[in-house]
């Protein structure tokens, strides 16, 4: 045979070898390279879990400390009396850990002060709260006996806006839109409510659907079958302009007095086009058409 055609066939059997080989070793290291980032993977969950251990630990020891540190053993409180005007009770119960016939314990909060009253080893009092009041500081518990009187930040007694703890929370939006011609606009669609409770016996007692154009109101009715139902299919005509604004609002009347405004569709010109929009959120107003939650 042609020594000149032996080379080739040679060499290409020696390529073919290597390039086995080569596809070879990239599968081994390819096999090794996953066993690594596997272990590395649990290596890293491993790591995450103890630091969520110490992190627990560390939490237990400070809480720990701050009982131990703490001048009662136990604080309770709760809120009664909610009223129309946005004003309640907070009411506080201690038991100090140390108890004498002479202890007497009050507490502050924003220039306000209560004296608790004893029965047996439990110390009630009451102070006025604002339920739209952002107050920017936790009560302020202080216990004299005697001459010695201490005083413990209550920072577990949260304070700052309890209306959204107390009072229900409202969302309107509407499913459809807005057909505009000749300086009509054709709302159609499905208004749907949503009513999320409190533990506290507020409840929502009537809904209104407003709307108005350019910020002034122009229509007004009932529609508090929302409550139950959550939807109601809607097909009203407004005389608008193309410059004009309009919008949807659903008004829910809550049986301590208090309106809950929520937008639940908005059309408008923007760059020269007509747009649509909701905006999550409502709020709250008084009877007067004052808003609360500012």
């Amino acid at each position: 045979m042609d020594k000149r055609r032996i080379i080739p066939v040679v060499l290409l059997a020696v390529c073919l070898v290597l390039l086995i080989t080569a596809v070879t070793r990239l599968s081994t290291l390819q096999k090794e390279l996953d066993r690594l980032e596997g272990k590395l993977l649990y290596l890293s969950d491993d790591i995450a879990s103890t630091n969520r251990a110490v992190g627990s630990i560390y939490t237990n020891v400070e809480d720990i400390l701050k009982k131990e540190a703490s001048l009662v053993t136990s604080v309770d409180y709760d809120v009664e009396g909610l009223t129309e005007d946005g004003l309640a009770r907070m009411v506080f119960k201690v038991i100090p850990k140390r108890i004498t016939d002479t202890v007497s314990i009050s507490v502050e909060l924003d220039g306000q002060s209560a004296d608790f009253t004893r029965d047996g080893n439990v110390f009630t009092a009451a102070l006025g709260i604002d339920l739209f009041k952002n107050y920017g500081e936790y009560p302020t518990l202080i216990i004299t006996d005697g001459d010695a009187s201490e005083t413990e930040l209550l920072d577990t007694v949260d304070v700052t806006y309890l209306y959204n703890k107390f009072l229900p929370f409202v969302n309107a939006h509407l499913v459809g839109g807005v057909d505009h011609k000749q300086k009509t606009a054709r709302l159609q669609g499905t208004l749907q409510l949503s009513v999320k409770p409190t533990s506290y016996d507020v409840t929502c007692t009537s809904a209104e659907l407003v709307t108005l154009v350019n910020d002034k109101e122009i229509s007004r009715f009932d529609v508090s079958e929302l409550i139950e139902k959550g939807e109601l299919e809607i097909n009203q005509k407004y005389t608008v302009s193309r410059g004009d604004k309009l919008e949807l609002y659903v008004d829910v009347t809550d049986s301590l007095g208090y309106v809950h405004r929520d937008l639940a569709h908005l059309w408008y010109v923007q760059n020269g086009a007509h747009a649509e929009a909701v905006e999550d959120g409502s709020h709250i107003y008084d009877k007067d058409g004052n808003r609360l939650d500012n």
